[in-house]
């Protein structure tokens, strides 16, 4: 069984969370709602 690590996000991962965002938003059909980017994740 894989090891679960939780940890704070970095700004590294702000591209990474992003992508999350959209592709959520995507499944919902609500792309055009996403108004974040990068700078402001």
């Amino acid at each position: 069984m894989s090891k679960i690590i939780i940890r704070k996000a970095t700004i590294e991962d702000a591209k990474l969370l992003l992508n999350f965002v959209y592709e959520l938003a995507k499944y919902q059909k609500a792309e055009h709602k996403v108004e974040a980017d990068r700078e402001q994740i």
